[in-house]
């Protein structure tokens, strides 16, 4: 609050709204001696978290969804963790100016805001600075556009306002010693600081006045403007021209209302509340209904007394319709519950909210006053390929509504005339709904912007993603930088960035869900993605069997592929010859022994090898005696008999150590299966006798032993 006389001009200026509703962004208050209030719920909580302390002016912006982004003094930023912004200090504005500034979007970019700010006493500039969202990882900071003055010296005044095209906005502020009042249009190439200028009213301020502090406001509507004027002892209230920018039809009140400071319109317009400083402070309401200035003037109302040093100062309307009342140094806020209410009817409560231990001062935040449109919608959800939920602030008479969401490109369901109605939009970005309804048949149109965010991008790589066996895989994360939640298909999960993962054997879909600030989330699952298989495990039979004596006329040889987890074959027979069948025949043409190898190998090139088995090949023969045979039932060598080329005829004997016959035949098919008298015989040496006949005539005598093996 200024001690020195200065000189005053106000000025408006006209920016772009960007809102999805009609409070979300005024959800937030910070103010006082580190107190605040969270409207997010529908009703006021005390916060303890804000990092401000001013005796007056101050400003707060939530985003078009409701959640904190920033706040100042009019000399420092904080952004939403409650930090001063990396830039953001040595802002032009005073926190002991009435109003120190005012938040407002950049019109139609949801990531940039100005801060104007407007001196305190002694006089000096009205400015603007720039803050850009998307700096600081995200958490903002002020850009090099800062402190850019539009005019000097300035008043302590400043608020903002609708332009009647429901998309631009004024931005008010006042010049000393002068009654020249000033419209700006900023719209999305910035501001035009050529301006459309209203001189109207007495001057404010200079040398023995301090007329020069004072709130300025508009109503909700946008349609009329108002001011204290301190130590001028009155309020002046001017038709505003929302389209053009241009005051009109000056109503000054008698010097009634000493030392006005705060004032305030109810949301419906009807009323007007004020508060005075001195010699007791006072809160009043004025009924405006009439539209005669006699009877406005004499419709005033005392609200409430103090003559204590709680007095009360800036008058603020909430997201919830209430009116709140700051109170010098006091640890409350006064709530007017009913404020379209006359008289004391209004329902004005002192102590209405305990700040838990913080204190208030003079000043309340300032916001764009048709923030708080009485007719107006919520909205919900506002991801690409949500459905976005509209609901209306209020059903009290209503009759009808209709909707337009401004996408032509959703086609026939552009359009809607359910009261709490669905969209899903077509594209991400700002989109203009106009809300029409009927209440008590009378018509009104509220314009509000819906900003529908992009999916967050997602994507992700492996480090590697086959092995044998198991495998640590590193994941690289390719997506914005965002909230994570890792699922790694074993039912394992992780938060961080970039994480790593053990694997076993097994195939595993990899899924990253991504979720954006604004809780936009986009999920990538990679099917199959990682794939564990195991190491081949080699092994074979063959037939005959090991450890046989085979002549070279009778090598030949079946290999049996028994081995585990392979596709590929390599076989290396001993004798220079190799194959690469599963299961192969191989014919052995010299006599010798030899080691037979099985290479296996996966799809990944991972290979077992085995070399069990050793092949002996005799010289060739007209006929062939086993010197062994192992008849226990597993197919191989189970059976002792001749086998040869040419043989017509075959008479052998078999007897035991003793000289017993255990067995013996006279046919070319003939055979010992091991038995004796129909039990297994012994295991051992037998002897062998006889004659081979072959088709030549010729006839071989035979004598031999053979081993019974089981």
């Amino acid at each position: 609050m200024a001690k020195h006389l200065i000189l005053i001009a106000t000025i408006l200026f006209l920016i772009t709204a960007s809102a999805n509703s009609q409070s979300n962004e005024t959800n937030y208050w910070y103010f006082g001696s580190e107190a605040g209030m969270d409207f997010s719920s529908g009703a006021p909580v005390a916060l303890l978290d804000g990092a401000l302390t001013t005796a007056e002016g101050c400003a707060t912006m939530s985003d078009p969804n409701g959640q904190l982004l920033l706040y100042t003094d009019g000399i420092t930023v904080w952004n939403r963790n409650h930090i001063q912004m990396p830039n953001g200090f040595g802002l032009l504005g005073n926190s002991s100016s009435t109003q120190s500034g005012v938040i407002v979007p950049w019109p139609n970019n949801p990531d940039l805001y100005y801060v104007f700010t407007a001196a305190g006493f002694g006089g000096g500039p009205f400015c603007y600075s720039v803050v850009d969202m998307t700096l600081d990882g995200g958490l903002g900071d002020v850009t090099a556009v800062k402190n850019e003055i539009l005019f000097n010296p300035c008043s302590e005044r400043v608020n903002a306002v609708a332009h009647a095209n429901g998309t631009d906005i004024w931005v008010l502020s006042h010049e000393e010693n002068t009654n020249n009042y000033y419209a700006y249009i900023v719209t999305t190439a910035g501001i035009n600081t050529t301006p459309v200028i209203t001189s109207i009213g007495p001057s404010l301020g200079g040398a023995f006045s301090s007329s020069f502090l004072g709130y300025l406001k508009s109503n909700a509507q946008g349609t009329r403007l108002a001011t204290a004027t301190c130590s001028l002892n009155t309020i002046l209230m001017f038709d505003f021209e929302n389209s053009t920018g241009v005051l009109s039809n000056l109503l000054q009140w008698p010097a009634t209302v000493n030392y006005s400071y705060g004032v305030e319109f109810s949301p419906d317009g009807s009323r007007l509340y004020a508060s005075s400083m001195e010699p007791d402070s006072k809160l009043w309401q004025f009924d405006l209904s009439s539209g005669n200035a006699a009877t406005i003037f004499a419709s005033g109302v005392i609200l409430a007394t103090n003559v204590t040093y709680y007095h009360y100062g800036g008058i603020q309307m909430g997201p919830d319709g209430k009116m709140y009342v700051a109170r010098n140094l006091y640890g409350y806020v006064g709530v007017i519950n009913d404020p379209d209410a006359l008289g004391v009817a209004c329902n004005y409560v002192d102590d209405g909210i305990y700040l838990e231990g913080r204190s208030c001062n003079w000043g309340l935040p300032d916001f764009i006053q048709t923030f708080f449109s009485p007719i107006g919608f919520n909205s919900e959800f506002y991801c690409f390929g949500d459905s976005t939920f509209f609901y209306l602030t209020d059903t009290i008479g209503l009759i009808s509504t209709a909707w337009n969401f401004g996408d032509a490109a959703s086609g026939s369901s552009n359009t809607s005339t359910l009261f709490e109605p669905y969209h899903v939009f077509s594209d991400t970005g700002t989109f203009s709904v106009t809300l029409i309804t009927n209440i008590q048949g009378v018509n009104d149109t509220v314009t509000g912007n819906v900003y529908i965010y992009p999916l967050p991008f997602v994507d992700f790589v492996a480090s590697d993603t086959t092995a044998c066996d198991s495998l640590l895989v590193v994941f690289t994360n390719l997506s914005d930088p965002q909230n994570y939640l890792w699922e790694f298909g074993d039912g394992s999960t992780d938060t961080i960035a970039n994480p790593s993962h053990f694997y076993t054997i097994g195939s595993y879909d990899v899924t990253l869900t991504v979720t954006s600030p604004q809780g936009c989330v986009n999920m990538l699952t990679k099917p199959d993605y990682i794939n564990i298989i195991p190491t081949p495990v080699a092994s074979f039979t063959l037939n005959p069997g090991l450890n046989q004596n085979t002549p070279v006329n009778l090598a030949y040889y079946q290999f049996t592929n028994t081995s585990l987890y392979g596709n590929t074959f390599y076989w290396e027979f001993g004798d220079g010859n190799s194959s690469e069948e599963e299961n192969p025949l191989h014919h052995y043409t010299q006599e010798g022994s030899y080691l037979v190898t099985l290479f296996v190998y996966n799809q990944l090139g991972c290979f077992d090898s085995t070399s069990q088995y050793y092949i002996t090949v005799i010289p060739a023969s007209l006929y062939f005696i086993p010197n062994a045979f192992s008849p226990n039932g597993d197919g191989e060598n189970d059976l002792f008999h001749i086998i040869g080329l040419g043989v017509e005829t075959v008479n052998l004997n078999i007897c035991n150590r003793w000289g017993e016959l255990i067995a013996s035949w006279s046919e070319l098919t003939g055979e010992w299966d091991g038995t004796y008298k129909g039990e297994p015989a012994e295991t051992g040496a037998y002897i062998y006798y006889g004659d081979v006949l072959m088709n030549d005539g010729q006839l071989f005598k035979v004598k031999g032993n053979v081993t019974l093996v089981r």
